[in-house]
């Protein structure tokens, strides 16, 4: 064993025991901090942990749990990691009830961990409603560390099951109520703002979305520049929405290779609300791009998408729609949960389920779309 090897070996080691310590010492303190109530209040608390995707799809089940407890004192935990806050503005009218927390901080970091549950069972609450996640971490925090009277939750050990389903069962948990999927379908109508001439835009463009919640399901640059390129030359005109750092450096990448994309298309990334990206959204002929919120926002506002797709929980959003392409290559590793992918650290890189699927695969998929909508090419 080289000099190398024995320092990487060492510092792996070192690593190990620092975290593992570091994490028994904050769990230590956050048990005895968080001592439970003697008496619990009349509040409620719904955990929404999971990105802004996961809560649109879910958004009338949410409307049934607001109804359902319609006389009860109710708060949501929401994310601002994760975009969720824009929208629990518009599904939930009492802003005041929304608590905020960064939930990548809440499985990571033992001292703001400690802050957070404190600051939550301060509010004693009666029931805690933990929304269905895909992070078995959050999930076994939350169950250990709030104290509530009434604790609900649903963690299926199959990532790729349809996420829908999922919050069914969650939901007849709950309020013993069964529901169907045809009664929860998503409606976000009701939050669209009807401003369409406000922003200019051609009469027939192509929404893109360029950005995902993690590095893993990022698609490369090069890659969509092909894409996007073969758009603009055929005439396409592309309006760009997202929000967040990543996502406008993405674009800044895109436009700084390539003037084409830049000349044919309206940059809308982190300057418009909510409510007027999916105004915007409704309006395309078409959504491109990642697994994601806006991918996610196409389908329930009927907008045709292609979509690359990833399969770190392939199926979980496998949504029934006619006009949809699915863009994967099925690998024997589908089902991974974006965890200990064999093929390398995914928090440093895209997944190689997403690097594998060439421009050539995504153009074909667009151009089929574009045929069966009646959308011509110029």
């Amino acid at each position: 064993m080289n000099k190398i090897n024995i320092s990487t070996t060492i510092y792996n080691i070192i690593k190990f025991i620092y975290i593992n310590t570091i994490e028994y010492i904050f769990t230590i303190l956050t048990i005895f901090y968080s001592k439970k109530p003697k008496n619990h209040s009349n509040k409620i608390l719904f955990i929404a942990n999971d990105g802004i995707g996961d809560n649109i799809i879910r958004i009338s089940i949410l409307r049934k749990y607001i109804e359902f407890f319609k006389t009860e004192d109710i708060y949501f935990l929401v994310s601002n990691d994760s975009g969720q806050r824009d929208f629990f503005y518009l599904v939930f009218p009492e802003k005041e009830k929304l608590i905020s927390c960064y939930s990548k901080n809440i499985a990571r970091n033992p001292l703001y961990r400690l802050s957070k549950i404190n600051e939550l069972n301060q509010y004693k609450f009666y029931k805690t409603i933990l929304l269905h996640t895909k992070s078995e971490r959050v999930t076994n925090i939350f169950k250990k560390y709030i104290h509530t009277k009434e604790l609900y939750y649903h963690f299926s050990e199959n990532p790729c099951s349809y996420t829908l389903k999922e919050d069914i069962e969650l939901f007849q948990k709950v309020t013993n109520i069964t529901l169907t999927i045809n009664e929860i379908r998503p409606d976000l109508t009701y939050l669209i703002k009807n401003e369409s001439n406000t922003y200019r835009l051609p009469k027939e463009f192509i929404a893109i979305g360029i950005g995902s919640s993690a590095i893993a399901r990022t698609y490369p640059v090069s890659s969509f520049l092909t894409v996007l390129e073969w758009l603009a030359i055929n005439g396409q005109y592309l309006v760009f929405l997202g929000k967040g750092q990543s996502d406008s450096m993405y674009y800044n990448t895109l436009i700084k290779h390539s003037p084409l994309i830049a000349k044919h298309s309206t940059n809308y990334i982190d300057k418009l609300s909510l409510s007027e990206s999916l105004m915007i959204l409704k309006q395309s002929k078409l959504f491109v791009g990642i697994e994601s919120g806006l991918f996610n926002a196409a389908y329930v506002l009927n907008v045709p998408f292609a979509v690359i797709y990833g399969g770190g929980h392939y199926g979980r959003f496998i949504h029934p729609h006619d006009y949809s392409a699915y863009i994967s290559n099925r690998m024997e590793c589908f089902g991974c949960n974006w965890e200990k992918c064999g093929y390398g650290n995914i928090r440093l890189k895209p997944a190689r389920c997403i690097t594998s699927i060439t421009p050539e695969q995504v153009i074909e998929s667009i151009s089929h779309l574009l045929l069966i909508n009646t959308i011509n090419i110029q």
